[in-house]
This record gives structure tokens, sequence and C-alpha cells, in this order.
């Protein structure tokens, strides 16, 4: 009797230990949509961003804004998974070096609107990535400077081969 407890008590154990490190990892694949070059052209600025999947728990990619075909701004950014956790990470030059800054995945909704947020950052404290079609990306980042709500939103579409 006390072994089919122990193999009850085991099987319990190794089901719901199995469910929750799958919920982890679908969380990151899951950002599968992201892969490959988005664009937002206007008049003279070009905004880029381009995305890789690495492996399993890691995306790689890079931001680029051109000025009248000058770049202006540029970051490379990953996406990956630290135990439980997934990070968005923006490294950002600067005239000392660089700046890496961690935004922690706080909400995911429907597989569609991912908020990644870094409370203690200047700004932004949020990044926002919503996908209202497979062609098309809204990206916002936001956040508070001197009291007062800053939001930018960027409309990309996916590049067309």
């Amino acid at each position: 009797m006390r072994i089919l407890i122990l193999c009850l008590m085991l099987s319990v154990f190794f089901f719901s230990c199995k469910e929750s490190g799958q919920k982890i990892r679908d969380e990151v694949p899951a950002l599968e949509w992201i892969e490959g070059k988005w664009e937002q052209i206007t008049d003279s600025v070009q905004l880029y961003e381009v995305w890789e999947k690495s492996n399993d728990s890691l995306y790689e990619g890079r931001g680029i804004i051109l000025d009248n075909g000058d770049t202006i701004f540029c970051e490379s950014i990953i996406v990956k998974r630290e135990g439980g956790d997934i990070f968005y990470i923006p490294t950002v030059p600067t005239p000392l070096g660089k700046e890496i800054t961690r935004f922690r995945l706080v909400s995911k909704i429907d597989g569609k609107h991912y908020i990644f947020e870094n409370s203690e950052h200047d700004w932004p404290q949020r990044i926002i990535y919503e996908i209202p079609a497979f062609d098309s990306v809204t990206a916002v980042v936001e956040g508070m400077v001197d009291s007062k709500m800053i939001r930018e939103t960027i409309r990309y579409s996916r590049e067309k081969p």
C-alpha cells in the first residue's frame, strides 16, 4: 500500500513539474512571429527591426533608424528566457561605452500583445509589441519623464521579399 501511495505522489509531482516546465518552454518560441525584417518608412526617415531566432530560448535583433540615409540610432536587442522569466534586453551605444537595460515580460495576451517592463529605468519603462496581423507589428515605448507620460508608437510592416 505504501508503494502505491508513493508511486501516486511521484506521478503527481512529475506531471505537475512537466506542465509548469512546458509553459516556460513555450513562452519564447511563441515569439516566432517577430522573426524577419520589419520597416516603417516615411519621407526621409526609415525605421527597421531585424530579428532571428538563435535557439529555443534566444532571439537576437537590431533596431536601426536612418534619416536621409544616415544612421541616427542603432541598438542590438535580445529576447531570452532566464529561469522562469522572459527578458527583452536592448544594448545602446553611448559616448562612454554601452547601456544595457533589462525589461521583464509582465504580460502576454492571446499571443498578440506583449508587455515588457522595467519601472526603474529612466525612459522608457515599458516596451509593448502588438501584432494586429501577420504582416504588421506595432511597437510602443512609453514611460514617465518629469511626471509626464511620453509615448512613441511605431507601426512596422513586414518587409516583402
